[in-house]
């Protein structure tokens, strides 16, 4: 897929030319509505013919392209130092920062034939100024200035407990503290006291639990910085989690018990080691994350300690790095020796302490989790964005075929997906079905995309699922295999949120707050149904955004993925009477008989009948049955997808066959 080059800037001009995913151009003249701009330079990658097999026209080198539908690159002039400005630099809203570092590990293995891409942005949040004497005073303004009016949000303490109604039973007792925003709670006056109802917290076994608490004497202002506790945790000698390295080897070893910790870092485990055996694995890390109540206690503890940016500490952490790789041995030792090369290009704290005046140069500060602090600024904190509140206008209009509605792109692609490790553990997946999805993503939509502009209700995910105009479709029975699945997850995302899927006889059907069909079609392009610049809000749409851009909704995202595979495997291609998969045995030939499903399903017997018949006309000793192809196989696979990638009935098949076989 790509962006058309035209010979004028129009929609309605010619097409010369195709710029693939992932080019990158400088653009030089601008049209008189600023929408269009004319190539200037192809910096990175090639322009592509608009015909499958042909030359690229002349004039596709200077065409012009839609701005719309491009990102803007203002790449820096160097990368991997630091720079610290004379003159604060004025930052408005949407611009460009930074560019996310690359973090890949010297031993990293490519994937799918393309070398490994781990971008990763590392946002701290410290100070060190006397945070503890800060949040003292601004306690105390707080409570020598402030009214309940100015309180806007609701805290619950360890031991609060929540009812079931209003003066009613005990429904829970809460285990960590919690902080949400008053506005957002539904409220009822009992007996001359005002109740708000609390729901979506998490215990510590993960269950999901709501009810009614009062109001007196648990509203707080933001000024008063609620829930949060501060840590001074003392420098370790080995700048870890422990002191004696000898005894950190022998732990890791196995052969020796658990040595003392720091002291955060025992607080931190006994909060995360839920099954005691004294290790934090993958799972249990997961989970607290998932406890959005757990995750929301932790983010609101302050810790003192010695930045890893700095020289001093990072040596330190380098040395017992060292020395623990020798007490584990000659593999331990050769991993370190490989990575050790990019350890000092990492501290950059002293530089900037150097140039920039008031950057302390003591790197023992206070560091602050950054969701923690933006949750106690704004009401709408991340852990409380229930239903897509927080998501705001991210709909842009878009018009198709005289047709108007809200689509939405996202920003989660499936080669994001971070949860391949779990898969592959659990038996869900395959590496090979890993490295055919993560090479077929740049083909497919966002894992959080959705569009509601043509024929259909609406079209979501990486799979582009439907709700037909019927209210049935494909995203209905993912929807309905998500509740059978993870069936407290879906009443928390989808019903209540308004959305619900309902099993009829004539399948999975979704609705709205009661409304499905031409209804639902309606309401939801009611406020997008002419085109108009700029980005509006939906709050049925964002509820949608925010339930699919779950982590367990990802999960099931790729696990259908998997399984629309082993279907489309076991077709029977028009003609034959062996299965596709006996033919496509490569990842490439899964891969693009797969991108042929998920995009055209219903021609897929049939173009890959037509394809077999077209190589056995021309391949007549070739044995019909592929059981029989042996060590060929290989080889008669290769020319069959030579004839059926390019030919197959879909939008792009040439260049889409060409994407895939260049990365598998």
């Amino acid at each position: 897929m790509g962006l058309n080059i035209r010979e004028q800037a129009s929609s309605k001009s010619v097409v010369v030319g195709l710029l693939p995913r992932g080019t990158c151009i400088e653009v030089g003249e601008r049209s008189p509505n600023g929408k269009w701009a004319r190539i200037a330079k192809v910096i990175d990658g090639a322009i592509d013919s608009p015909v499958a097999g042909a030359h690229v026209p002349l004039g596709a080198a200077n065409g012009w392209v839609y701005l719309g539908e491009l990102t803007a690159d203002t790449r820096p002039e160097a990368f991997d130092r630091v720079v610290t400005l004379k003159v604060p630099y004025p930052v408005r809203q949407g611009d460009v920062l930074a560019y996310l570092g690359e973090d890949v590990p010297a031993r990293a293995n490519p994937i799918a034939n393309q070398p490994l891409s781990r971008r990763l942005l590392h946002l701290e949040v410290f100070s060190a100024d006397d945070v503890p004497a800060y949040l003292a005073a601004s306690r105390q303004w707080a409570a020598a200035h402030l009214t309940d009016q100015d309180r806007t949000l609701l805290v619950l303490r360890p031991g609060d407990t929540l009812h079931v109604e209003p003066n009613g039973a005990v429904a829970c007792t809460l285990k960590w503290t919690q902080v949400l925003p008053v506005s957002a709670l539904e409220v009822k006056e009992v007996g001359g006291a005002r109740w708000r109802k609390v729901s979506g917290l998490t215990l510590g076994n993960g269950q999901t639990v709501a009810g009614w608490t009062k109001e007196y004497g648990h509203l707080a202002s933001p000024w008063e910085w609620p829930g949060f506790d501060v840590v001074d945790e003392r420098a370790s000698e080995s700048g870890g989690i422990f002191d004696d390295v000898a005894a950190w080897a022998g732990f890791i070893k196995k052969e020796a018990p658990r040595p003392e910790e720091t002291p955060f870092y025992r607080q931190l485990r006994r909060m995360l080691d839920t099954d005691k055996d004294g290790q934090i694995s993958e799972e249990e890390l997961d989970a607290a994350l998932r406890d959005r109540s757990k995750a929301a206690h932790i983010a609101r503890i302050i810790v003192r300690h010695d930045s890893e940016w700095a020289m001093e500490p990072a040596k330190r952490q380098q040395s017992a790095v060292e020395s623990i790789a020798e007490l584990l041995g000659f593999d331990a030792v050769q991993r370190v020796r490989e990575e050790m090369p990019r350890a000092p290009k990492l501290p950059w704290w002293d530089e900037v302490a150097a140039g920039v005046k008031g950057f302390p140069k003591n790197p023992r500060v206070y560091h602050f989790h950054a969701g923690g602090v933006a949750g106690m600024l704004g009401e709408k904190s991340p852990e409380n964005c229930e239903c897509g509140c927080c998501l705001g206008a991210i709909f842009a209009t878009v018009s198709y075929h005289g047709v108007s509605g809200p689509s939405y792109r996202g920003k989660k692609p499936l080669s994001a997906y971070g949860r391949w490790g779990a898969l592959v553990q659990k038996g869900d997946a395959t590496t090979d079905e890993r490295d055919i999805l993560v090479a077929m993503s740049e083909n497919e939509g966002n894992l959080d995309s959705i569009q509601a502009y043509d024929s259909e209700i609406l079209t979501a995910g990486a799979m582009q699922k439907t709700i037909n105009s019927q209210g049935l479709g494909e995203f209905p029975g993912q929807v309905a295999a998500f509740r059978r699945r993870c069936p407290d997850r879906y009443e928390a995302l989808f019903e209540r949120c308004g959305w619900v899927v309902v099993s009829e006889a004539s399948g999975a059907r979704m609705y709205y707050k009661g409304k499905t069909g031409p209804a639902l079609k309606q309401e939801i392009r009611s406020e997008f149904s002419t085109p108009k610049r700029g980005k509006g809000k939906s709050e049925l749409l964002a509820a949608l955004v925010n339930a699919i851009s779950s982590a367990e909704f990802q999960d099931q995202q790729v696990i259908d993925f998997i399984a629309r595979m082993h279907l489309v495997e076991n077709i029977i291609p028009a003609g034959y009477s062996v299965r596709i998969g006996a033919y496509l045995k490569s990842k490439l030939g899964r891969a693009v008989v797969l991108d042929h499903h998920v995009n055209r399903p219903g021609y897929v017997r049939a173009d890959f009948g037509a394809a077999l018949d077209r190589y056995f006309s021309g391949s007549p000793t070739t044995p019909r049955n592929p059981e029989r192809w042996g060590e060929a196989h290989a080889k008669y696979e290769a020319a069959i997808l030579e004839i059926y990638g390019p030919a197959r009935r879909m939008t792009d098949a040439g260049l889409r066959y060409r994407n895939l076989k260049g990365k598998l």
